[in-house]
């Protein structure tokens, strides 16, 4: 194992759940290498979106885990930490 421990300050933890929440959706299509758009991502851009973010591994964290997170934060909102933060307490 590699990393014994993280902390991270306004996580981008889903970026599938970011496409409709974030007042910067074009970050979203970016970082999946899809083409922007006005329109709702289609389920295969969800998909693809989840699987390159951290929720799609969170099983495999071992360490513990800081999230650093603001409350009025319209890039990454709240629940993106609180995502990880169920999960990882499951």
């Amino acid at each position: 194992d590699i990393v014994k421990a993280a902390a991270v300050r306004n996580p981008v933890t889903n970026i599938a759940t970011m496409y409709g929440a974030t007042d910067i959706p074009d970050w979203c299509y970016t970082e999946t290498g899809s083409p922007f758009a006005y329109a709702q991502p289609s389920p295969e851009q969800y998909a693809k979106a989840f699987s390159m973010s951290p929720m799609a591994h969170v099983a495999a964290i071992k360490g513990p885990v800081l999230l650093l997170v603001g409350a009025a934060d319209r890039r990454v909102p709240p629940f993106q930490s609180k995502e990880v933060y169920f999960a990882l307490k499951e």
